[in-house]
């Protein structure tokens, strides 16, 4: 017996052919990001990047359920479609990217993780959970990525 849920969640894994999400950290001196990266077969993969154009995807940390990979993609494509745009200068910021390869799209927000206000709230949020769902820590510049700093 199939119910909605996963009936659902079964549509959504088709429909995300060709997507691609990133999150971590920015260093505005080094140039580097340093993150994960979840794709369209809800995989995770540690990754590095200077100037998001040498990317670099390493190690394959783990798969997301099909209901939560689908939870966060719905989540993020709705966050973006209300806030297009967040980009605050830093040092280190911490960031999601959303890139739907099929429509040439890609969607980016960083914000000093110290802060929190209007702008960049639901972003730290959505980031939050996706943390939460990350089976392997990476050790970062900042420090703030760490499972253990997480609420």
């Amino acid at each position: 017996m199939v119910s909605c849920g996963s009936t659902k969640a079964s549509k959504c894994v088709k429909e995300s052919d060709n997507i691609l999400i990133r999150l971590g950290e920015y260093s505005n001196s080094e140039q580097i990001f340093r993150g994960w990266e979840i794709n369209s077969k809800r995989e995770i993969y540690t990754y590095s990047a200077k100037n998001s154009s040498e990317k670099v995807i390493s190690n394959y940390v783990d798969e997301l359920e099909v209901e939560d990979y689908c939870r966060l993609l719905d989540e993020t494509k709705k966050l973006f479609l209300k806030n297009t745009v967040l980009n605050v200068p830093g040092e280190y910021l911490h960031f999601i990217e959303f890139e739907d390869v099929s429509q040439n799209m890609k969607l980016m927000a960083f914000w000093v993780p110290e802060h929190l206000n209007v702008g960049n709230k639901e972003f730290k949020n959505l980031f939050i959970k996706y943390l939460k769902l990350l089976p392997q820590k990476i050790e970062l510049k900042n420090k703030m990525i760490s499972k253990e700093k997480i609420e």
